[in-house]
Order: C-alpha cells, then sequence, then structure tokens
C-alpha cells in the first residue's frame, strides 16, 4: 500500500528536530472508514507488519493518537488546534481513541503482536517531581491510582508501567498538563476516551481497600520521582490479544505481562521532549467521588488476592458482545446469554455487570453464540450479596487469560456444582 510520506514541517522552538523523516500518518474521515472496512475484509494473513497507512501527516507532527487499552492514548492540548492547520484536539482524539482497534480475534491478535519485532528501546526520562500543594497532591496521586489499578489490576510491576506512561505525557507538549487531565482525556466520550477504563463502565467495580492502598502507594512513588526503567519514555500501551490500527505508526519498545508498550519514531518521541512538568492545579474529577470512602493516609496492606482482583485487564473496548435474554426456565438471578467468540472475552465481564446491575445476587452464563447453551460455559460471572462475591471466571480450555486464578476449574463435576452454588465459587 502506498504511504504518504510527507516533507518535514518547521518544528515548533520548544521540541527538538525530527531525527528521521515523517512516519506515516492516519486517514480521516471517510479515508478512515474505507481503511477499516479493506482491513475487516482482509484475511488474517494478508494483513502484513508493518501495517501502514496513508493519510494526513498526523505522526509527522507526533499527534497522531494512541492508545490503549485498555491502554491510553494522547493528542494536542485542549481546546488547541495543531500545528500545520491540522484538527482540533476533539477530532483528532475521535480518530485515535482507546477503542480504534481491528475487529480480529485474541488469537489472531497475539500472533500478529508476536511476530512484530522490537524496533527501539525505552529511554530513560527525568525523574518527575510534584511539588504543589495538598490538595492538588492528593488529587494527582487518586487519578494515578485509578490509572494504575483500573489498568493493571493487582499487578505491581503492570501499575507502575502504566503510572510512567501517564506521568510522560504530563511531560509531553501534544498532552493535557495534568496528571487528572491526562488520565481523563475524552472520558466524556464513549468513542473517544484515552485510557478505556474511563469510559467502558469499569468504574463502577471498587478496588477492595487493600488494593487501593497498594495502587496509591504505587503513584506516590511515581509523584516523588521513581522511575520504570521497563518502559522509559513510553507514551503509548495495549493489550497483546488487541492491534489497534494506530500501532504500526509506533516503536515499539517495551513488554510488560501482557500489555505492548510504544513511543513516537523521531525527535516528538526522544526524552529530550520530556521537559515540562505541567501544571500543578489538578481538576476535580466528579467520577473518583466514591474515593472519599477510602482512608488514603493509612498505611498499605498486601495487594489483593487473586480473588479481589478486577475487570482491570479487559481493556479491550468493543461495541457490545453479549446477546441474548435470561433463560425462562431458570432462576431469576441466573442469566444466560450467548458470546460472541471473536470479541475480547474481557468484554464479557463488563457485559455481565451491565445485566446483574441493580442485583444484589446475580450468575451470568455465557455460551458461544449459537450453541446450545449446556454443559460447560465459556464464561461464568457470580455475584453474592451475602459474601460480598464478585468474580468472573473463563473456559481456559479454549480462551486465554493472564492468569490461571481467572480460569473454570478443570473438573466438570465441581464446574456444574459452582453453577449450581455460589458459595462452592466463593470457596474456591
Amino acid at each position: 500500500m502506498a504511504v504518504d510520506r510527507p516533507s518535514s514541517p518547521e518544528l515548533p522552538a520548544t521540541l527538538p528536530p525530527a531525527e528521521e523523516e515523517g512516519a506515516p500518518g492516519f486517514a480521516s474521515g471517510d479515508a478512515a472508514a474505507g481503511r477499516k472496512s479493506r482491513f475487516r475484509k482482509a484475511h488474517i494473513a494478508a494483513l502484513g507488519l508493518p501495517l501502514l497507512v496513508a493519510g494526513v501527516s498526523l505522526a509527522a507532527w507526533g499527534l497522531g493518537a494512541f492508545q490503549t487499552g485498555r491502554f491510553g492514548a494522547g493528542l494536542v492540548p485542549q481546546n488547541a488546534t495543531a500545528p500545520g492547520g491540522l484538527p482540533p484536539v476533539e477530532v483528532a482524539a475521535a480518530q485515535t481513541s482507546a477503542l480504534d482497534v481491528m475487529e480480529i480475534d485474541e488469537e489472531s491478535a497475539a500472533q500478529i503482536n508476536g511476530e512484530r519485532p522490537f524496533d527501539g528501546k525505552p529511554e530513560m526520562p527525568a525523574a518527575f517531581r510534584f511539588s504543589a500543594g495538598v490538595e492538588d497532591r492528593t488529587r494527582a496521586a487518586d487519578c494515578l491510582a485509578a490509572a494504575a489499578f483500573y489498568e493493571a489490576g493487582a499487578d505491581r510491576e503492570g501499575q507502575e508501567a502504566v503510572a510512567q506512561v501517564v506521568l510522560n505525557r504530563v511531560r509531553h507538549p501534544a498532552y493535557p498538563k495534568t496528571v487528572c487531565e491526562v488520565v481523563f482525556e475524552g472520558a466524556e466520550r464513549k468513542t473517544g476516551c484515552q485510557f478505556t477504563f474511563t469510559c467502558d463502565g469499569a468504574l463502577r467495580r471498587r478496588p477492595s481497600e487493600a488494593q487501593w492502598l497498594a495502587a496509591r502507594k504505587v503513584a506516590e512513588e511515581a509523584l516523588d520521582g521513581g522511575i520504570d526503567k521497563a518502559v522509559g519514555t513510553a507514551t503509548h500501551y495495549h493489550a497483546e490479544y488487541v492491534v489497534p490500527y494506530w500501532s504500526p505508526n509506533l516503536q515499539k519498545i517495551a513488554r510488560v505481562g501482557p500489555h505492548i508498550f510504544y513511543r513516537w519514531p523521531g525527535g516528538f518521541g526522544s526524552r529530550r521532549v520530556f521537559r515540562d512538568q505541567g501544571k500543578r492545579e489538578e481538576p476535580h474529577i466528579a467520577k473518583l467521588a466514591w474515593l472519599a470512602n477510602h482512608d488514603s493516609a493509612a498505611d498499605a496492606g498486601e495487594p489483593g488476592t487473586p480473588e479481589e482482583q478486577s475487570f482491570a485487564e479487559m481493556i479491550a473496548a468493543m461495541p457490545p458482545v453479549v446477546a441474548g435474554k435470561a433463560s425462562t426456565g431458570q432462576d431469576a438471578d441466573q442469566i444466560v446469554i450467548g458470546l460472541d467468540m471473536k470479541q475480547p472475552s474481557g468484554r464479557w465481564a463488563m457485559a455481565a455487570l451491565d445485566r446483574c446491575d441493580g442485583r444484589a445476587d446475580c450468575q451470568v452464563i455465557g455460551y458461544p453464540a449459537g450453541r446450545t447453551p449446556e454443559g460447560r460455559p465459556a464464561f461464568l460471572y457470580t455475584r453474592d450479596g451475602n459474601s460480598g462475591l464478585d468474580r468472573a471466571l473463563w473456559d481456559c480450555r479454549s480462551i486465554k487469560r493472564p492468569s490461571d486464578d481467572q480460569c473454570l476449574p478443570e473438573d466438570d463435576a465441581a464446574l456444574r456444582h459452582m453453577m449450581r452454588d455460589r458459595d462452592r465459587l466463593a470457596a474456591k
């Protein structure tokens, strides 16, 4: 496919000169729609790597975007027009959001990501120092901890990587200048958020006290100058089981757990760009009002156990994937649904939360769409109001999950008993 390589524009005085020719950019409008259609119709073997697309010169300025993810994406500053006549941030965000991923199955996505070699290495950024007042510091730490927890679950290494990406964006000229604005950029748009947890309903599930304090500790350490050398100056990332349209335009530089990290090519992704320490007037985020119930000053406890892990790893936001209604012959609290097996399995859990909304006791049993709903399910979500149980499990015989603790029991008799008795699941 032909690729536009525009002549390098004159960079703003605050940025270093580009180290290489402008990378191909992103298509917009009808061109973007056509691009997606072509990818969807193509056989997976024909996709190839790198997947380059022609379009406007966003990447030449380093203003293409990016996430994640589950994993984050960034744009030009709020309410600004990009240099060279590029579209306002609202338009750019809509075209390069966290949801802009190819509609391919998880196995094929993992294969594509695995076959692409690393084409860069992390560069070490300078330490980030937050020196504002107590109130702004508290808000920044809350936003950073929320990103770390909902993006990486209870995995400390993953949380540190997420926190580093957020602070890298705060200091980069293409992003908002506060921690909370970076994390919640585009959160008001279901199709434009930069970190998927801010717009896909994940915030409805609360971390345990121990989980929150562990994430808060990671955030405080990052604000005090801690550096995650594993990802360095990375500004983008995504889960291994999705392929965003934007990822071929960036340099693949690191992998932490199930997530792949990227930086912009050329000078716009070099460590010299990360100079701005941002402003220190952190906004109030209404979506985090529930934090008033957490004691941020308490000593950090042990990270959450596997039973407590959140749905944070389910970062691959897609259209609704669940079809079907509650079976008429079953308990009113038990819902049988059909699943689109081509969609990321993490979305099933978010859909189950929607189906159980407002119920103290609820069990969602998922089978592949079109299959008779009997025998071993592909997915099981259970909520028990008495015990506080709130857990999702997958059939790992056919579905890849990041941890064995997220798998249904291998013993079919135990599984049948679990589907009838929620206390059995709580004791697993």
